[in-house]
């Protein structure tokens, strides 16, 4: 999974430069400019949380969720293909949006959408019970340690599903990339003197599901996570990296995670992504 924060190298020096000396409360001088034009490697705050990504222009939540247009199938109706439809919609945004699934509880809505007997099931409640053994609930949902972060505002999504109706079945694929702005809990740096520090973390997951009697069975799941702080111990949580964090990431290297697929993401963990 990978993980990073800004590089905050020579851009404030150079502004300093330009401006003047900086004052020592303000290494990044984010007053001589308008937070709109400031340099990409600065710090974002909770005023402009997306500012400088990609994700600055998608929708929130589950407005950048459209579900496909439903058509009936060999063995479905149109009606019974919408439910299928919906029934995995809510398990991923259940999984990936709802506020309490990120402050770290359990998804309801989702496991009660799968099978009894599912393996991802068994895998969602294993891993919920005990996070620090693998397998990782990171592998299909987002959570954050509500003592550690929490998210700002609602996140922001993009990405396709699709679908097939085979033999009365209705086959799912579904790729979305979520993108949180987070803020430490408590101790985190006033970038400015009403704007605590942003950062961002963006995860990229690409699943394949069937619905079958209204039961979601996601079949495999894949993952990527931008923005992921890789030295701390496995709990079961998302640990974004601030700016106050880019001595760790200096040796790692440098991912897009806004393009980075699932399928291609490099077995090292420790990556320093952009526009986070």
């Amino acid at each position: 999974m990978g993980a990073g924060a800004l590089v905050l190298g020579g851009l404030g020096a150079w502004l300093a430069s330009v401006t003047g000396e900086r004052p020592e409360n303000e290494p990044y001088a984010p007053q001589a400019l308008e937070e709109a034009l400031w340099p990409g490697a600065w710090p974002a705050t909770v005023r402009m949380p997306f500012r400088g990504s990609k994700a600055a222009a998608w929708k929130s939540g589950i407005e950048g969720m459209p579900l496909p247009e439903a058509k009936a199938g060999p063995g479905l109706t149109k009606a019974q293909v919408y439910a299928g439809l919906d029934s995995v919609h809510d398990f991923l945004v259940d999984t990936n949006l709802s506020e309490d699934t990120l402050t770290g509880a359990t998804p309801a809505q989702a496991l009660a959408l799968t099978a009894d007997d599912d393996p991802a099931r068994r895998l969602l409640d294993q891993t919920l019970t005990h996070p620090g053994e693998n397998p990782d609930p990171l592998h299909l949902v987002t959570r954050f340690d509500p003592d550690d972060v929490r998210v700002h505002g609602s996140p922001r999504t993009e990405g396709t599903m699709t679908y097939q109706v085979v033999a009365g079945q209705l086959r799912v694929k579904a790729d979305y990339t979520f993108v949180y702005a987070v803020t430490k809990t408590s101790g985190g740096r006033q970038i400015l003197p009403d704007s605590l520090e942003a950062t961002r973390v963006v995860v990229r997951r690409s699943l394949e599901l069937t619905v079958h009697h209204g039961k979601v069975r996601p079949l495999a799941y894949k993952v990527a996570i931008g923005n992921n702080d890789c030295t701390h111990p496995d709990d079961g949580f998302i640990h974004p990296l601030f700016s106050d964090d880019t001595s760790k990431t200096k040796a790692w290297p440098r991912t897009d995670p806004y393009t980075q697929h699932p399928s291609t993401a490099d077995t090292n963990p420790c990556h320093q992504p952009t526009h986070t």
